[in-house]
C-alpha cells in the first residue's frame, strides 16, 4: 500500500516486528512529515507525539495481535491519564487512521489534550484493546476537536479502575459508529456537547464474571458539568447505571435505543442500580427503540428496577417475561405518553382492558373504553392520601349498559386491573384511551409493553372476580 504524500516509516530505521522501541524515530519524524505504518507490530516504549497525520495498513475489531493489521504495541509504564501511547500535539487538522494500539498500564491508548480551535482530529478505524485508563481522552476548549468513527474499544481483563471508554471535554464533537467493549465506564463526557450515531457500549468484565465492585461502578454513559448528548441508534449493554447525569444542566436525547440484560452481572447479588440515574433539572428524552428483560433467574440484574418517572419517553417497547401483574411490574414503566392501544377477546368472562400503575401515595387516572358496538364508558382512578383505589365508570351514550359492566381488581400492592365483563363467544375489540394521568400513578401501556415473543402482555380473562 502506498500512501501519497506520507512518509513510509520502515524507510526511516523503524522496525515493524516488534524487536525495537520506535518512539524516537518516529517522535523526530512527525515534526516535519505524515507518517505511514505498513501492516506489522511497532514497539512503543515512550509516548508517541505526534505533529502530523499518522496513517496504518488496517485496524482490528478483535484484541487479538496480528501481523496482517498495523498494531502499536505499548511497553509504557504510567500510572494515570497524563499520557498516551498516541498523543495529538498538532497546531493543524491532522487525521489518525487505520490503526490498532494495545495499552500496557494506566496510559491513555489515543490523548488529545490543550486542544485549541484549529488542531480539530479526524480519527477513522482505530481499535484501542487493554484498556485500564482511558481509550480516547480529549480535554481543551476547542469546537469541533474531535470526530470518531469506525472505533472499537476493549477494555482488560483484570478489574481495573477508571477503565474508561471515551473521555470528553471539549465541545461539538462527533461519534459515529462507535463500539465499547468491557470498559467499566463506556462514555464519559463534561462540559460539552456530542452528536452520536450507532454506538454500542458493553460494560461487562472481559474476564467474563464481575465482582460487586466492578459491576456497581459500571455506566454506559456519563454526562456531568453541563454536557449534552443527542444520539440516534444507541446500544447501552448491560451496565449498573445505564444512563447517569451528575449535574442539573445535563440533557439527554436518544432516538431509538436498544438495551438487553445479558446476564453479565453473574455473581452480583446487588439488584439496586437504575435504567437512568439523574439529578433534579437533569433531562432525558428517548424516543423509540426496545429494552428487553429476559427470563427471571439468579443472575437476572436490576433491569427490573427500569422506571423512569416524568421524564419524556414515549415510543420504546418493553419486552420481558417477568408476568404483568409481578411484584415489581411498576418498576417497568417506561413510557409517559397518555396510552392508547386495543385489545381483542373472542371468550366469555371478565376480560382485562388496563392496569394501573400507582407508584405514590396519591393521584388520579382518567381515560375511556370504547367497544365495537358503540358503547364508550368514562373510567375515573383516584387514590387520596395512601388509600384505597377509588374507581368510577360512567356511561356516555345510549348504547352503554345502564349499569357499566366494569370492576376493578387489586394485583398487588401497586397495580390495579381494570376488568369488562363480556357474556358472549363472538370477537369483540375494545379501545382504551388515557385523557389524563399523574407522573407515577398511570394506567400501563400495553402498546409498548410486550412480551420476548411480541404477543401481547395485556389478555386476561377470568370467570369471576
Amino acid at each position: 500500500m502506498s500512501c501519497t504524500g506520507f512518509v513510509n516509516v520502515l524507510t526511516l530505521g523503524v522496525k515493524n516486528d516488534g524487536s525495537e522501541d520506535i518512539s524516537v524515530i518516529v517522535n523526530e519524524a512527525t515534526k516535519e512529515h505524515a507518517l505511514f505504518f505498513p501492516c506489522g507490530l511497532y514497539k512503543v516504549s515512550a509516548p508517541l507525539n505526534i505533529r502530523h497525520s499518522i496513517r496504518g495498513e488496517g485496524y482490528s475489531r478483535h484484541r487479538s495481535i496480528s501481523n496482517n493489521h498495523t498494531w502499536l504495541v505499548s511497553d509504557i509504564e504510567n500510572e494515570d491519564c497524563s499520557t498516551g501511547i498516541v498523543n495529538i500535539e498538532a497546531d493543524c487538522p491532522i487525521n489518525v487512521e487505520n490503526i490498532s494500539l494495545q495499552c500496557n498500564s494506566q496510559e491513555c491508548g489515543l490523548r488529545l489534550a490543550s486542544c485549541t480551535q484549529n488542531n480539530m482530529v479526524f480519527i477513522d478505524r482505530i481499535g484501542i484493546f487493554n484498556v485500564k485508563g482511558y481509550g480516547v481522552y480529549e480535554k481543551g476548549r476547542a469546537s469541533r476537536a474531535m470526530f470518531l468513527q469506525n472505533v472499537t474499544i476493549w477494555g482488560a481483563k483484570d478489574h481495573p479502575v477508571p477503565c474508561v471508554g471515551i473521555f470528553a471535554n471539549t465541545g461539538d464533537n462527533r461519534l459515529s459508529n462507535i463500539e465499547i467493549m468491557g470498559c467499566r465506564i463506556g462514555i464519559w463526557m463534561e462540559n460539552n456537547i456530542a452528536y452520536g450515531d450507532n454506538l454500542h457500549i458493553w460494560t461487562g468484565s472481559m474476564a467474563q464474571k464481575d465482582n460487586n465492585s466492578w459491576w456497581r461502578g459500571t455506566r454506559a454513559l456519563i454526562l456531568d458539568n453541563g454536557a449534552v448528548l443527542n444520539a440516534t441508534n444507541f446500544y447501552p449493554d448491560t451496565a449498573f447505571y445505564c444512563i447517569e447525569c451528575r449535574n442539573e444542566r445535563n440533557t439527554c436525547n436518544i432516538s431509538n435505543i436498544f438495551y438487553y440484560e445479558d446476564y453479565s452481572a453473574a455473581g452480583s447479588m446487588d439488584y439496586d442500580g437504575k435504567f437512568f440515574n439523574g439529578v433534579p433539572g437533569s433531562v432525558l428524552k428517548i424516543f423509540g427503540g426496545e429494552i428487553c428483560l429476559p427470563d427471571k433467574n439468579e443472575n437476572n440484574g436490576r433491569l427490573e428496577s427500569v422506571y423512569i418517572p416524568g421524564i419524556n419517553v414515549s415510543g420504546v417497547i418493553l419486552k420481558t417475561n417477568v408476568p404483568s401483574c409481578a411484584e415489581k411490574l411498576h418498576c417497568l414503566v417506561l413510557d409517559d405518553t397518555l396510552p392508547d392501544y386495543q385489545v381483542e377477546y373472542a371468550q366469555q368472562g371478565w376480560c382485562k382492558l388496563a392496569e394501573i400503575v400507582t407508584a405514590q401515595n396519591t393521584g388520579y387516572v382518567e381515560g375511556r373504553i370504547s367497544c365495537d358496538n358503540g358503547a364508550i364508558y368514562e373510567v375515573k382512578c383516584y387514590q387520596k392520601d395512601g388509600g384505597a383505589l377509588e374507581s368510577r365508570f360512567i356511561s356516555t351514550n345510549p348504547l352503554c349498559e345502564e349499569t357499566p359492566p366494569l370492576a376493578v381488581r387489586q394485583l398487588n400492592d401497586t397495580v390495579y386491573g381494570i376488568y369488562f365483563r363480556k357474556n358472549n363467544d363472538s370477537p369483540e375489540q375494545f379501545r382504551f384511551t388515557a385523557s389524563a394521568m399523574q407522573p407515577n400513578f398511570r394506567p400501563l401501556h400495553f402498546g409498548v409493553l410486550k412480551n420476548l415473543d411480541k404477543t401481547s402482555r395485556c389478555c386476561e380473562v377470568l370467570e369471576k372476580l
